[in-house]
């Protein structure tokens, strides 16, 4: 039986992710999207009006009601714990910023594997 040995780089997405200590220790980098409500709004209006055929209306009283609350409650507080948070005016400095962070990552990592 041969073992699985994870490539050099694993991106994983999720709105939970940082929440349980446990599963943040398990990422060498930790990123948080902060994408502001009217954008996140606007992202759910397309695809629950495209893909699930609800209404404006309906989809408009579900964020205000019950999404955006729980994104405050829930989402928002992991900010506190991503190592990086990228905004929606990303800048190419940043972007350049974080690919040399990712490449040093990268780079310390096949110097430790290769000890083993």
């Amino acid at each position: 039986r041969k073992a699985w040995r994870p490539p050099p780089l694993v991106l994983v997405d999720g709105l939970w992710l940082l929440r349980t200590p446990a599963v943040r220790r398990a990422f060498a980098l930790r990123l948080y999207v902060d994408a502001p409500a009217a954008v996140r709004r606007e992202r759910r209006l397309e695809r629950d009006r495209t893909e699930r055929g609800r209404s404006c209306a309906s989809i408009r009283r579900q964020f205000r009601e019950h999404v955006q609350p729980m994104h405050a409650r829930f989402v928002e507080p992991q900010r506190s714990r991503a190592d990086r948070v990228l905004g929606p005016r990303i800048r190419a400095s940043q972007v350049a910023a974080l690919a040399r962070h990712i490449r040093g990552l990268l780079s310390r990592g096949s110097r430790q594997r290769g000890r083993h």
